[in-house]
Formats: structure tokens, C-alpha cells, sequence
């Protein structure tokens, strides 16, 4: 039967169909022999599509209860992969299983838990577990209290087992609300992490790590470097969940002694948080840019920070804890962020006007590039486009009349555009509006050489921040360069025949995902130049990765 079942399973690949057939024929022809054959056979071809297809026919029949639950078939890790894949064939899978729970006592019921805490979300099996909260048994009351808490999400029911005497069931109950985007759960992590043991105190602080709070850095860090092993060696497992590559450095200062305690944990972190960092740069790259950067009076920083994602229009959602930030080469542990334009509505006045270092081509492209921006356009944010000299301004937000401003070009015959005289004009037009203000101004390599000092003026009394896409060579500086930084706006430069598209995306994009950092440095040797500072904030997260630094 099992020399069968496994030629059977190799032609599963070339010929689905055919192998499917033969392999409910063989079930139907002898049952027994079936299931006695087919589970050794999985241990060895759980990854391959015949196994995988095998999964699914005895999940189908009702065949998977009993070898998930009995250890002689499957290592525990073993059963959580096959259940996974029976639970796409029968969705009733982790029903069944909970069924089972109520007639299993230790390492058996403890196995089946796991089990279900992988592949259920909890709703359909909180009735035939709550029994089960009765459990005189520490070790399985604390399974179902996370499996029944991830279910609820219910801050008010993790609070009353806070009070449990048993440090799993604490843990595991604060562990459930992993995720659960609320204040309430703020509130009981920011509780919780001053729990005595040290498993909840670190799952607390997890917990505040994944809601984007800050303060969960700082936390790690202090725990990291307490005298007990112990809260060393649980500070080191949930860096490692973080998997947040700032934690590489600490992680490889922790003491390790004694080893057998703290160095497993502090090894694994490491391993997960590398690789975690090669995914998040495989992702792609961010464009970071600090545009603004200032010492206040009582010595903290604030810094300003614009991120644009190379293929993402929409906010890039970013928490407080993707961002870094290193001073002197010293990692910031306290500090907070804001993203003070994130519901505000932007007002963007693009120049468009034929500069006489322009070619025809490239305000086409232009245009286009901008009709791009404006189906991301929000219905809150106003707009204008000026494109002749003396056009009357209106920011508005109606994209319909906006496309069809940006279609009336007036053709190569108009008069030439001087780009800062259009700046000077859409500053002051913007002054009346509401929102985070932005002028977007595409230029040539002699624009600004006139009247800079005066567009500048113009700029900060509306409040505006200027950017500028520049197309074609020059010496650098270029006039307008000073002009973007002082308003903490980006310049960016390209040769003809480039990709304007991208440009414009990238201005547009850092529009949408504007922050702001404060914090104060910590305390210690400075490592930069004498009289300097140096910063570098780095992101990491989902999107990709990015750094920018500024000395000071």
C-alpha cells in the first residue's frame, strides 16, 4: 500500500487529475491501510503538492482529528503544519479539534491547544473552550486564556486576569491583545509592564512596541541591562519579536552570563532581527529626507522628516517605532514622533510655465506627471496650476476643473514663465487658504538667479514649503537650492530625457507622509567632530527601508 501511495504521490505534479483519482480510489478500497500507510508518507512529503493534496483528502474525510492529536503521528511542530493545511479543506477543522480538548488532561489537551492557537481564530471554539478556564492546570488555563483573548480583543476581560496568581495565565492574557489598536490596550501594557514577572512585564512591552510606542524602546533597553538573568534573557526574546535592527547593538552587549540562560535567547534575537532587516531592505528603498533640523533652548532636538516611497502613492502609515534615530553614533531610546499634516489638508500650487531653459518635451511630460498626481488628489486638499504669466490663480478642489486647467498649455508661442516671479504669485494666493501650504515649481538651470531673496521672503510669510524639480545641467549650487532648504523643501535634479513621472511622484508622495521627531540626546561621550552634531534617522518597516542624515 505504501509503495503505492508514494508512486501515486510522485505523478501528483505531472498529472493532478489523474493522481487524485487514484488516491480516493485507494482510500475507498481499504481505509485502514490507507490511514496506516499515508501518515508516514506525510512526514516526508508534507511540502510537496501530492502531500499537500493528501492533507486535503483527509481532512475532507474526517481523517485528521485523531493523528493531530496523538503524538505517535506527528512531532508537535509537525501537526501544526499539517493542520494548517487541513483547515483550507475542511473549515470546520479547529471545531473538531476544540470537541477534543474537553476529553484530553495534559500534554495531550496542551498539544491540541497549540494547535488550535495557530489555526483558529478563536470565535467558533470560545463556547466549547470556556469550560476550560475552570482548569485546575496553570499551564492549559494560560493556552486558553490567549486563544479565547485574541478572540474577544477585550482589554476590560485581559484585566481580570491580571490578577491571576499564575504568571502564564498573566502573560498569555496580555499576549492576546498583541495588535488590538486601541487606548484601553495602551493603558494595560503601560499596567502591565511593571508586573513583577518578567514574561508579562516583556509581553507588555511588546504589546507597546507593536501599538508604535516609543516608550517600549526605552523599556527593552533598561530591562536588557538589569542584574537578573533572567528579565536579560526575556528582554532579549522580545527585542526579537520586535525584530527592530536598532536592537542589534544592545542585543550584542547584554551580559550573557549565565549562558545557558541568557545566551540561547539573545542568539535567536539576533538571528531574527537580521533577517528581518534583509526583508525590510529587499522591500524596497524609501526616500528620507530631513528637512528641517534645529537645537531648541533646553537642548532636545526636533527634526523634521519627508518620506516618499518610490512606488506607493498612499500614506505610507508609518508608527513611531519604524523610525531610528542615532545621534553622535549613540541610539536615541527616547524620543517621540508626530505627524502633524497627516488630517490636515494640503494646499499645492504647481509652476508649470515655460521657462526658457525648457524644452516643449519636458513641460509635456510635466503635465502628465502631474495629471498623475492629481488622481491621487483628496477631495479636502486645493490645488492651482500656473502656467502663463499673468493666469489668474485659484486653488480649488475640483479635479475635474483642474484636469482641464492642466490641458489648456496655450502651446510653445506663450510667453516664457520666470519661475520666480510664479513662486512670488503662488505664495501670496496660497496665504488665504487652509492647510499644510506647498508649491511645486519645475525649472531650469538659470531659474531663481533673480529676486531669490524676495521668493524666500514670500515663502515663509505664507507659511509655504517650496520644491522644485529642475531639469538639465548646471554648476552647483543651484539658485533655487537654498530657497527648498530654507523653507524645508526637497530640490531635486535631473538630466533631459529623464523620468520626470518619478520626480513628481516623489515630491507628492513626501507630501503625504511628513513627520516630526522630538527628543533629547542621551547622556555620554560625544563621537562626532568637536562642535558638531550628527543625526541619522533611519526607517524601517513593511515598505521598505530608508536613512537621512543632517550634522548640525
Amino acid at each position: 500500500m505504501q509503495q503505492r501511495l508514494q508512486q501515486i504521490l510522485e505523478g501528483c505534479l505531472d498529472n493532478p487529475a489523474a493522481s487524485s483519482k487514484a488516491l480516493r480510489e485507494l482510500l475507498d478500497t481499504d481505509l485502514p491501510r490507507f490511514s496506516a500507510a499515508c501518515l508516514p508518507t506525510l512526514q516526508s512529503r508534507l511540502e510537496t503538492p501530492g502531500g499537500q493534496f493528501l492533507v486535503g483528502l483527509l481532512a475532507a474525510r474526517n481523517l485528521l482529528v485523531e493523528p493531530l492529536r496523538n503524538p505517535s503521528f506527528f512531532s508537535r511542530e509537525e501537526a501544526i503544519a499539517v493542520a494548517q493545511l487541513g483547515a483550507r479543506s475542511d473549515p470546520l477543522l479547529d471545531v473538531k479539534l476544540a470537541r477534543q480538548v474537553r476529553e484530553l488532561t495534559g500534554a495531550a489537551a496542551e498539544r491540541v491547544l497549540s494547535i488550535l492557537d495557530v489555526i483558529s481564530d478563536g470565535s467558533r471554539v470560545v463556547p466549547l473552550l470556556a469550560p476550560l478556564m475552570r482548569q485546575s492546570d496553570p499551564r492549559l488555563r494560560s493556552k486558553v486564556v490567549l486563544i479565547i483573548g485574541r478572540s474577544i480583543k477585550k482589554p476590560e476581560w485581559v484585566e481580570q486576569h491580571l490578577r491571576d496568581a499564575d504568571a502564564r495565565t498573566r502573560a498569555n492574557a496580555v499576549e492576546s491583545l498583541w495588535g488590538v489598536q486601541s487606548p484601553e490596550a495602551r493603558g494595560l501594557f503601560r499596567k502591565a509592564v511593571n508586573d513583577s514577572h518578567r514574561r508579562v512585564a516583556t509581553n507588555a512591552m511588546v504589546g507597546l512596541y507593536r501599538l508604535g510606542d516609543p516608550a517600549a524602546v526605552s523599556l527593552l533597553l533598561e530591562t536588557s541591562r538589569l542584574r537578573d538573568p533572567r528579565f536579560r534573557s526575556s528582554a532579549a526574546w522580545a527585542m526579537g519579536e520586535a525584530c527592530d535592527p536598532r536592537f542589534l547593538p544592545p542585543l550584542r552587549q547584554i551580559d550573557p552570563e549565565p549562558r545557558e540562560i541568557v545566551w540561547p535567547s539573545v542568539r535567536s534575537a539576533v538571528e531574527r532581527i537580521e533577517r528581518a532587516a534583509a526583508h525590510m531592505r529587499e522591500c524596497g528603498l524609501l526616500d528620507a529626507r530631513i528637512t528641517g533640523a534645529e537645537i531648541l533652548a533646553d537642548h532636545s532636538r526636533r527634526l523634521r522628516l519627508a518620506v516618499a516611497a518610490a512606488e506607493q502613492w498612499e500614506p505610507l502609515s508609518l508608527l513611531a517605532t519604524n523610525f531610528v534615530i542615532w545621534e553622535n553614533g549613540r541610539l536615541v531610546a527616547d524620543y517621540r514622533v508626530e505627524a502633524p499634516h497627516g488630517q490636515e489638508a494640503l494646499v499645492a500650487g504647481f509652476v508649470l510655465g515655460r521657462d526658457v531653459d525648457l524644452e516643449e518635451r519636458d513641460l509635456d511630460q510635466a503635465r502628465e506627471a502631474v495629471l498623475g498626481c492629481l488622481e491621487q488628489k483628496r477631495a479636502r486638499d486645493f490645488w492651482a496650476v500656473l502656467q502663463h504669466p499673468n493666469e489668474a490663480i485659484r486653488f480649488l478642489t475640483d479635479r475635474a476643473a483642474l484636469r482641464k486647467a492642466l490641458g489648456e498649455t496655450g502651446g510653445s508661442s506663450g510667453a516664457p514663465c520666470d519661475v520666480a516671479e510664479a513662486l512670488d504669485r503662488l505664495a501670496e494666493a496660497a496665504r488665504g487658504a487652509r492647510g499644510s501650504r506647498h508649491l511645486i515649481a519645475l525649472a531650469g538651470p538659470r531659474a531663481g538667479q533673480r529676486d531669490g531673496e524676495h521668493v524666500l521672503r514670500a515663502a515663509l510669510e505664507a507659511k509655504a514649503t517650496v520644491h522644485v524639480i529642475e531639469v538639465g545641467t548646471f554648476e552647483p549650487p543651484h539658485a533655487l537650492e537654498s530657497l527648498c532648504r530654507e523653507t524645508g523643501g526637497i530640490f531635486l535634479a535631473m538630466r533631459p530625457g529623464g523620468q520626470i513621472h518619478r520626480l513628481y511622484r516623489q515630491v507628492y508622495s513626501s507630501l503625504l507622509n511628513r513627520y516630526e521627531i522630538l527628543y533629547r540626546p542621551e547622556p555620554g561621550p560625544a563621537t562626532a567632530a568637536a562642535g558638531q552634531t550628527q543625526i541619522q534617522a533611519q526607517i524601517y518597516s513593511g515598505c521598505g527601508y530608508g536613512e537621512a542624515l543632517v550634522t548640525l
